[in-house]
């Protein structure tokens, strides 16, 4: 493919996407200020306040992120666990991955994943769609050189989705400056690039990354690996660089999706029409007060000799008392006060803020048992189950396996490497999906707690449950480290150990008791006249 057919089939994408550019821009002018440029191109450092009027949808957003963030994918804690499909009980090739599993989160840690996805997380509760990119960091030694996180502003990209829903094609515009260009490129640039290098090099020019499964568009693209990549100069529509993946690095989250769209909708649409109208309602609400605070006044023709002086102190003279006052206007200060505090309420209900800022005043808490502070966390959890779907299905589970894939094609697991299965199965271990696990563990224990007073009458009715295996799987629920537990094999061989050494202990004991059965005989055998104890040999 050249660079022209490239282009044109990103234009075409592009406008298939107009209507949600429409809507993007309007979200960015109520909520999210600072990305204003997704329909026409800011001045960098320019206001973007203008219309700003009431924060209440702007902080709600960023405070929905944070808690997804905090509680899903926090930095504090290993918030995912490596498994083998197919193979769990290969307790070796567990152990292996749980030491490749920390090493990954290692390097995630120590790259700038947790401000990039933070970002994409915020796109994805306003604008109900998030996305991410990653790639390695700049080589400068052999092996693993770390990762780098790129979160992508709605507008800068378009999608195509392969059958499972999930996007496995994208289209995507960035900015770069000539030298920045340059020193990615090297001589494959235009030579407006080139003359800006020499005589400006911090000049902004824009380029096209393409990436799609290389059988798409014909299937004749320069590369062996799943995936074509593509970077072109947009103003020259010339291919700069050919490449291929492994793996799709792109990550393209929705809220939630209609069937047939490409786009997410989800609280930034829903609260759409409320935010702009607490906008109006709050500049009205500062004309009024304006108002109240310096109101207008009426007077009498002629009523006022000179001026009227409206300053701290200041004298007007009149020709008759009553001849200058204030005007009331009538308005109701009170009145559009209760209606703002509704719509930021209704607001902060869109982006379940109601829900999620469980923990009560501080004034209340020694009013609340740990164990409602605890149900609530749990509801909260349950509240967005169907959001963290879709952010495991479209974001985390591709995020984990690329980046396991490139650590382990960089060497970063080479010690491993035959104890490493071809599937992987990813487990997260974080507050919100361990919270999912939390109905599984109550139904156990409350099923347990329910028979055990049956089983005192009746114990052959424990029969009925696997009851090392529900054992392990509320272990593992809890996060319980997997190394730390015994394989089957393991399990077998010390119930076995200590059958033998009860079944040894019991002869033991028998033993004893015979010595001291023929020991008593013997004594009671003396005491009986001699004619019974001849009898008795």
């Amino acid at each position: 493919m050249n660079g022209k057919e490239l282009i044109k089939i990103n234009e075409n994408l592009k406008a298939d996407r107009s209507l949600w550019d429409s809507q993007w821009q309007e979200i960015a002018d109520n909520i999210v200020f600072r990305k204003a440029s997704i329909v026409g191109k800011q001045t960098t450092g320019s206001k973007l306040t203008q219309k700003m009027y009431d924060s209440t949808a702007t902080m709600a957003g960023e405070d929905l992120a944070a808690w997804i963030h905090g509680n899903l994918t926090s930095m504090g804690m290993e918030w995912f666990f490596l498994k083998t499909k197919g193979k769990e009980d290969n307790k070796d090739m567990q152990e292996a991955l749980d030491e490749c599993g920390e090493r990954q989160f290692a390097a995630i840690r120590e790259s700038n994943f947790a401000g990039e996805w933070l970002e994409a997380l915020n796109d994805l509760v306003t604008f109900c769609t998030g996305g991410l990119y990653v790639e390695e960091n700049e080589v400068t030694k052999p092996g693993f050189n770390g990762f780098n996180f790129i979160s992508m502003p709605p507008g800068t990209y378009a999608t195509m989705e392969g059958r499972d829903g999930r996007v496995q094609g994208i289209f995507r515009e960035y900015e770069l400056r000539a030298q920045e260009a340059f020193d990615r490129w090297g001589e494959t640039v235009s030579d407006d690039v080139k003359k800006n290098v020499k005589l400006n090099p911090s000049a902004k020019h824009m380029f096209l990354h393409a990436c799609f499964p290389k059988t798409w568009f014909g299937g004749k693209h320069k590369t062996q690996l799943e995936f074509a990549s593509y970077n072109i100069d947009i103003s020259k529509k010339i291919i700069m660089q050919v490449g291929g993946y492994d793996d799709f690095p792109f990550f393209i989250i929705p809220w939630r999706r209609e069937s047939g769209e490409s786009y997410g909708r989800g609280p930034g649409w829903t609260a759409l029409p409320e935010v702009k109208t607490a906008h109006k309602v709050g500049e009205l609400s500062l004309k009024e007060w304006a108002l109240g605070i310096w109101p207008p006044v009426t007077m009498v023709e002629n009523g006022v000799i000179g001026s009227v002086r409206q300053t701290p102190g200041g004298i007007t003279v009149v020709r008759k008392d009553g001849d200058v006052k204030p005007w009331e206007t009538g308005a109701r200060y009170s009145d559009n006060r209760l209606k703002r505090e509704d719509l930021q309420q209704t607001i902060r209900e869109i982006f379940h803020m109601d829900k999620v800022k469980f923990l009560p005043p501080r004034d209340q808490m020694g009013q609340t048992t740990a164990y409602e502070v605890a149900r609530r966390y749990q509801l909260s959890q349950q509240l967005l189950g169907p959001t963290h779907g879709n952010i495991v299905f479209h974001g985390l589970d591709r995020i984990v396996e690329t980046t396991f894939n490139m650590m382990n094609r960089a060497g970063a697991f080479q010690d491993f490497a035959e104890l490493l299965p071809v599937e992987l199965k990813v487990e997260y271990e974080s507050p919100l999906a361990r919270a999912q696990k939390i109905q599984d563990i109550e139904a156990i224990t409350n099923t347990i707690e329910a028979v055990a007073p049956i089983a005192e009458v009746k114990p052959d009715i424990m029969d009925n449950f696997k009851l090392d295996d529900t054992a392990v799987h509320v272990a593992k629920s809890l996060g319980y480290p997997a190394k730390l537990l015994n394989s089957e094999d393991e399990r077998g061989e010390l119930r076995e150990a200590r059958a033998k050494a009860e079944e040894k202990q019991q002869q033991l004991e028998q033993a004893a008791l015979a010595a001291k059965a023929a020991k008593d005989a013997a004594g009671a055998a003396k005491d009986l006249p001699p004619e019974m104890a001849e009898m008795m040999r």
